[in-house]
């Protein structure tokens, strides 16, 4: 089984379903209008599904609507996602899949912040990713690559497509740089890593979702973003998306010879900023 980049343009309409679902769901829980009679906020249903970790109502809507669009496009196909029980089999299903992150940042979308958003990418026999679309439903921004990283990335942005390019800047001096959130998991190495970064570089983010500090390290806004551990289908999107926009996916050592279950990795705009990364946090 093949999938042709043709068939994979397909799926950016069900993407963007998804994500004009999410986003209106985000706007009647955070800015309602001011015309409704009750002036009440929507709050759909929660459930905790880990320590400090929860899973909302709109996780499960926009899991639905795009795993049985991408069932019903491509039948023969693996479908996996973060919200799947048993996701972790994917690892031992040889055929093409897709791998799938409904709401990337659901506790922003929960409170009200806008960094959230949706990473789906397709992975071969071997979990290596050929594909991927990451979407910022609340910035209009689609970004995708269907090469395995080795084409151009492309950026859809209110509906002007364009090839983008990941940044040149490689100064410490003068980099942005996006790290970790979920510290009480991390322990101290990761607190260190973030003194040091903190020291060096020009300015820091911690925005608490994945798929957006990855889509503006590839845009070139952010000059790397650091995990010191991470999940697939957190990262799968990324990896051509980032390779494609000529940017690096590396380990905390700066190896590139690393796959989706390496744990911790950074994305970085440029191989000489990767270089100079691995130094400082080593």
């Amino acid at each position: 089984m093949t999938i042709s980049p043709a068939e994979l343009s397909k799926l950016i309409p069900l993407i963007q379903d998804a994500g004009a679902l999410l986003l209106r769901r985000f706007e009647a829980r955070h800015f309602p209008d001011p015309g409704d009679e009750a002036g009440a906020r929507a709050e759909g249903e929660r459930r905790m599904k880990a320590p400090h970790e929860f899973v909302l109502e709109e996780d499960l809507m926009a899991d639905k609507l795009l795993a049985e669009g991408i069932a019903w496009r491509f039948p023969d196909a693996g479908i996996y996602s973060e919200e799947m029980a048993d996701w972790r089999r994917f690892r031992e299903d040889k055929r093409l899949k897709f791998l799938i992150d409904p709401l990337d940042g659901t506790h922003n979308y929960h409170y009200g912040l806008p960094q959230w958003g949706i990473a789906v990418s397709l992975l071969d026999a071997d979990n290596r990713p050929l594909a991927g679309f990451i979407h910022i439903p609340r910035y209009d921004l689609l970004l995708y690559n269907f090469t395995a990283g080795k084409g151009p990335t492309h950026e859809n942005y209110g509906g002007r497509t364009r090839v983008i390019t990941s940044s040149p800047r490689h100064q410490f001096s003068e980099a942005l740089v996006a790290y970790d959130n979920q510290f009480y998991r991390l322990g101290e190495a990761a607190f260190a890593r973030y003194q040091e970064i903190a020291k060096r570089a020009f300015t820091t983010r911690i925005t608490g979702s994945a798929a957006f500090d990855a889509a503006m390290v590839a845009l070139g806004k952010f000059d790397a973003r650091i995990w010191n551990q991470v999940e697939p289908y957190d990262v799968a999107a990324a990896f051509p998306i980032i390779q494609g926009a000529g940017g690096v996916t590396c380990g905390l050592d700066g190896n590139a010879d690393i796959d989706i279950f390496h744990g911790g990795m950074m994305v970085v705009g440029n191989r000489e900023f990767a270089n100079e990364l691995a130094q400082a946090i080593r």
